[in-house]
């Protein structure tokens, strides 16, 4: 993509996927990021859309707070807190 919200961000990035959820893009959308697991992570609608399923926004240093928040959530569903943590090293700051 030579322009547009993405000019000079990584071709790949890690990102959060806190979802079970998922779309279909709206008309008009241009998918700008996917997973195995879902495929609409980040779609552009126009000139002024930009919209996230996954959370860029969480770095390691967030992470933490996520989950001791949702503790109960996370515990519910089976996932492996310290799977999460581990993981939130290798891909935490760069």
């Amino acid at each position: 993509m030579a322009s547009g919200p993405f000019v000079g961000a990584p071709r790949e990035f890690t990102s959060l996927h806190w979802h079970g959820d998922t779309f279909d893009l709206p008309d008009g959308a241009v998918r700008l990021a996917s997973t195995p697991a879902c495929a609409n992570q980040a779609f552009a609608l126009g000139a002024h859309c930009l919209a996230f399923q996954c959370h860029p926004e969480v770095d390691s240093s967030r992470l933490e707070a996520w989950l001791i928040g949702h503790a109960s959530e996370l515990a519910h569903h089976g996932i492996d807190l310290a799977a999460l943590r581990r993981d939130a090293g290798m891909h935490g700051e760069r």
